[in-house]
């Protein structure tokens, strides 16, 4: 029961292609999902660079920011939030994960575990 109240509330999409009615180069987030409660959208792009993590999000935040704009026009979305989650293998754990993690719901010390 709890399943199909989550699917009437919350969106989910792994590895599609959003659906938009402009020209927009980068479609294609990790994860996309949906609140429809308070109609806001997480796109959640996950990558594990070899370096330059801070490089890495800013990248993902500039790539997906047309995108953004794009359904927030479009859907009349209250917000659309860009979530780059990235784990280094060099064991650098950027500041940013924390305030994703807390936006997300996800428990505070995941990271760890991935």
């Amino acid at each position: 029961m709890s399943h199909n109240l989550c699917e009437r509330t919350h969106k989910l999409h792994c590895d599609k292609s959003v659906r938009t009615f402009g020209i927009v180069n980068n479609k294609r987030t990790d994860i996309v999902m949906l609140d429809r409660t308070i109609r806001e959208e997480y796109l959640i792009d996950v990558v594990i660079p070899d370096s330059h993590v801070y490089t890495t999000i800013t990248e993902k935040l500039q790539k997906y920011t047309d995108l953004e704009e794009e359904l927030t026009r479009i859907w009349h979305l209250n917000a659309v939030y860009i979530e780059p989650l990235v784990a280094s293998t060099k064991v650098i754990i950027p500041n940013k994960i924390h305030k994703s993690m807390k936006l997300l719901y996800l428990c505070p010390g995941l990271y760890i575990l991935m």
